[in-house]
């Protein structure tokens, strides 16, 4: 049966046969927008999830590399007519480098739905330069640039 939503490129199934990563380390839930320069994506937080488990031992908060990780999931959906990606099943592989001036502005709680949007700042072979941004509820509560290594 096949489920149709408004904002939805992507499912999570979708998104398990492109990027190589599996549970706990598939960060993505949902991809709702690709350009050639643009992704945006979906991670939705649930208490069940392992990482809020003795991160901090009074406050379940998201570790703030996992918020990174999640911009660098998303960045492999930009440039990459999703048509295409649906026929291979198969995105390139990609591996993220080195992430530069990443600012943590508020936490990241059980309950929360990040909204993650990444944009190409520059492109040199196969490598390119990110910048992104996670929010809440319309507030940015993660920024910065990143490198990421494609590998086709």
């Amino acid at each position: 049966m096949e489920i149709k939503r408004k904002k939805m490129i992507f499912n999570s199934d979708e998104i398990k046969a492109i990027l190589p990563q599996r549970y706990p380390f598939l960060m993505l839930d949902r991809v709702i927008e690709i350009t050639d320069t643009t992704a945006v994506g979906i991670k939705n937080l649930s208490v069940n999830e392992a990482f809020f488990e003795g991160h901090f031992s009074n406050k379940a908060m998201m570790p703030g590399n996992l918020i990174a990780e999640c911009l660098a999931q998303i960045s492999a959906f930009v440039g990459i007519p999703y048509q295409d990606m649906k026929a291979i099943g198969n995105a390139p592989q990609i591996g993220m480098l080195v992430a530069s001036n990443m600012k943590f502005l508020q936490p990241a709680i059980p309950g929360d739905c990040l909204l993650l949007q990444v944009k190409v700042r520059k492109l040199a072979f196969d490598m390119a330069i990110f910048y992104g941004e996670a929010s809440v509820e319309g507030e940015t509560i993660a920024k910065g640039e990143f490198t990421i290594a494609y590998r086709r």
